[in-house]
């Protein structure tokens, strides 16, 4: 996420959320071995019936945890909306206060308030691959490697940059005063 991000979490619905904390390299490290300073955030609901609602309720019980995380990461298309909804109801300003990203190929991201970070998993490519992988086995070609590794993209969006501090904004354009 950016810097500044120490506890990182994200959403999944029908089971716990998992979340990752930052070390103090930046680096993310899974849950199950989170810095001591940070402890894990695990928050459960259910997708059924209402999904917008559950998720924005979670992503509301984790920003009332204290500590409240850094940033929250949606696993699904719409998390993103849900959580910016979820900061606004908890009048956190983003990315000021709370760091948004999701796992999406929805390109409205790029025109929400803030431009949401996106993760893309490349359905396209991952469905050629898995036409080629179909074509190979009816065809019975036993040369064929069967596994592929398709790598995310990240689009980095203004959701997950955070503001230069006031201070340092003023520092950077003050005239230079001589002698």
């Amino acid at each position: 996420m950016g810097p500044g991000a120490l506890r990182f979490t994200n959403c999944t619905a029908s089971g716990p959320l998992a979340a990752w904390s930052t070390s103090s390299t930046g680096a993310a490290q899974p849950a199950a071995t989170p810095p001591r300073d940070y402890p894990a955030l695990v928050e459960e609901y259910e997708s059924l019936p209402d999904y917008f609602t559950t998720e924005q309720q979670a992503v509301g019980r984790l920003l009332d945890r204290d500590p409240r995380p850094d940033a929250v990461v949606g696993v699904y298309s719409d998390s993103g909306h849900n959580i910016l909804a979820a900061a606004r109801q908890h009048d956190l300003r983003v990315p000021r206060d709370l760091l948004v990203a999701c796992i999406s190929e929805d390109p409205d991201y790029a025109t929400t308030t803030p431009p949401v970070t996106t993760v893309s998993l490349r359905p396209d490519v991952v469905g050629a691959e898995a036409v080629d992988l179909l074509i190979a086995l009816i065809n019975a070609r036993g040369d064929v490697d069967r596994r592929r590794l398709v790598p995310p993209v990240l689009i980095p969006r203004r959701s997950t940059v955070r503001p230069k501090p006031r201070r340092a904004i003023r520092a950077a354009t003050a005239p230079a005063l001589g002698n």
